[in-house]
């Protein structure tokens, strides 16, 4: 025999960015019980958010932490370029230097850069090393220096890449410096 249970409506809540994207509606989403959908995630083009199609190539992440009546309040836990945008700028004939970093912020959140540099000459592996160790070490002061927030902001308007670029340009002409990947390492 069939146990008929009790038909409760679902909701409906709208997802909120958090404040460094002013607050503004990323969607909506429902559920029957509001703590169904805390720790939910949900992954945007920043084109969507900010209306900049200069920035439709990075991929936010955002996680639902907290509701407020039917707000669902977001926090980002991360961000990366899309896969498509970085395969374009790979090209044959040119050296990649790839790092990674594991650091923690000023708020406490540890989190993982990965980045890469292009150059169109061909350099030693002594240089290479050199300009990961140039990279790492910026990388590092930058992250331990600002919160999870502040170094997010940053990378968006390209000021951690140029800097970066300009000390490492000191030992091999470079490209661009991309970082293509910033995420919350979980505990």
């Amino acid at each position: 025999m069939v146990k008929l249970t009790s038909k409760k409506p679902k909701k409906w809540f709208t997802i909120t960015a958090p404040d460094m994207f002013q607050g503004k509606e990323l969607g909506k989403t429902i559920a029957k019980e509001p703590n169904q959908i805390i720790g939910r995630t949900l992954k945007l083009n920043l084109f969507n958010i900010t209306g900049d199609i200069k920035k439709q190539s990075i991929i936010m992440t955002f996680k639902i932490k907290k509701l407020d009546n039917t707000l669902a309040l977001t926090e980002v836990i991360g961000c990366s370029l899309s896969k498509m945008n970085v395969d374009r700028m790979l090209k044959r004939n040119h050296t990649v230097i790839h790092t990674v970093i594991d650091s923690k912020t000023k708020d406490g959140k540890n989190i993982r850069v990965k980045a890469f540099c292009l150059s169109s000459v061909n350099s030693k592996e002594s240089q290479r090393k050199a300009v990961k160790k140039e990279i790492d070490a910026y990388l590092n002061s930058e992250i331990k220096a600002n919160t999870f927030e502040e170094f997010i902001n940053q990378m968006l308007i390209r000021r951690i890449q140029k800097k970066a670029s300009y000390n490492a340009k000191k030992i091999i002409p470079l490209k661009n410096i991309t970082i293509r990947d910033i995420k919350i390492k979980s505990k």
